[in-house]
């Protein structure tokens, strides 16, 4: 027996299946090019599982294998993809601008915290977001009106005690992103996972990294509420305006479908 959920889910998984084999008889070429640039692709983890596969071409890395054309594009004219990075493999000019705005939320971390805590209330994990892709978001928690060249978003991320996201991939190479844990404690059950390689906040509450790598973040512990500034920026190379553009077209696309990526979130507002 179906359960209620499954039974309400069981239409648009029909639906998704005859799309699909629409799409394989109409377009076979078409179809078998995404495929062999998504095994490309998912190639650059450390250990290729049977997992992390049916989760890039069958799970929620759907979004990333039909990127991928794009995706590898960027490889080739960007600088190299260390996958994990540390604040001085990035420009000089990259690294000004992003700590200037990390010293901005540490100033005005324990408002920020004090103000989400009560809208969090219950609720598992809650995004603030305040620019969306150079678009201005919410002001009313944090006052919020710097202008940035090369960072396109600005967000703070709230994980309740006893939460993770699934292990998920990030649709898009053209950016990196960054995050800068707020409160960090001493603690190894909070932590962000990315490529099989775990950092802790406490070791460095700065993490950068490619988020089209299967990545996860966890809160495992039971006493505290894991607060991150998250930014993207846009990916170091020889060619910003290139890229800049692109990523600014592309946000229409994004911001129509963000509700997919932080559809088990609350909205803090």
């Amino acid at each position: 027996m179906l359960s209620d959920r499954a039974k309400r889910k069981l239409p648009r998984r029909i639906a998704a299946v005859l799309v699909v084999f629409l799409v394989v008889y109409l377009f076979p070429w078409l179809v078998v090019f995404f495929l062999l640039c998504g095994f490309v692709d998912v190639m650059r983890h450390k250990d290729i599982t049977p997992f992390l596969l049916k989760r890039y071409f069958m799970g929620n890395g759907i979004l990333t294998m039909l990127m991928a054309p794009l995706n590898l594009l960027a490889d080739l004219f960007s600088f190299k993809n260390k996958i994990i990075y540390k604040i001085d493999d990035l420009p000089e000019d990259y690294q000004k601008e992003i700590m200037e705005v990390v010293d901005i939320f540490k100033e005005k971390k324990d408002d920020i915290m004090e103000s989400m805590d009560k809208r969090l209330a219950e609720s598992g994990r809650g995004m603030l977001f305040i620019k969306w892709y150079d678009k201005v978001m919410e002001q009313s928690i944090v006052d919020y009106n710097v202008e940035t060249k090369y960072i396109k978003t600005v967000a703070v991320s709230a994980f309740n005690k006893g939460q993770k996201t699934k292990l998920h991939f990030g649709p898009l190479r053209l950016s990196l992103r960054v995050l800068y844990n707020l409160n960090p404690i001493q603690n190894d059950q909070i932590y962000i996972e990315a490529n099989g390689v775990k950092h802790y906040w406490h070791d460095d509450p700065l993490f950068i990294f490619d988020d089209t790598v299967m990545h996860e973040s966890a809160n495992n512990s039971q006493d505290q509420i894991r607060y991150c500034l998250f930014m993207d920026i846009v990916r170091p190379s020889d060619h910003y305006e290139a890229f800049n553009f692109l990523i600014g077209k592309l946000s229409i696309i994004l911001n129509n479908i963000k509700g997919i990526f932080y559809k088990n979130w609350k909205t803090i507002s």
